[in-house]
């Protein structure tokens, strides 16, 4: 099961937690993982690279992880 876990601050959004398997296929041939860790990732990268937001990132390789927490608040980057 995919777990997402999100964090408020002040109102508003600054982190959030992705973890586990859909279990919809084997490890590295799931879409339904695939896809959840593509929009999380298009997320992180609009916050980071198009709003140019600090934020701490963590995507572990060997597991099903991907931790986000902004390092600032941003109208833009709460939003998203």
């Amino acid at each position: 099961m995919i777990t997402a876990s999100f964090v408020k601050s002040n109102g508003k959004f600054c982190s959030f937690r992705i973890h586990g398997h859909s279990g919809y296929a084997e490890s590295g041939s799931d879409i339904v993982c695939a896809a959840v860790s593509a929009m999380a990732m298009l997320t992180v990268n609009n916050i980071t690279e198009s709003f140019g937001v600090p934020a701490k990132i963590v995507a572990d390789e060997e597991g099903p992880v991907i931790d986000f927490k902004l390092q600032n608040e941003d109208e833009r980057a709460c939003a998203l």
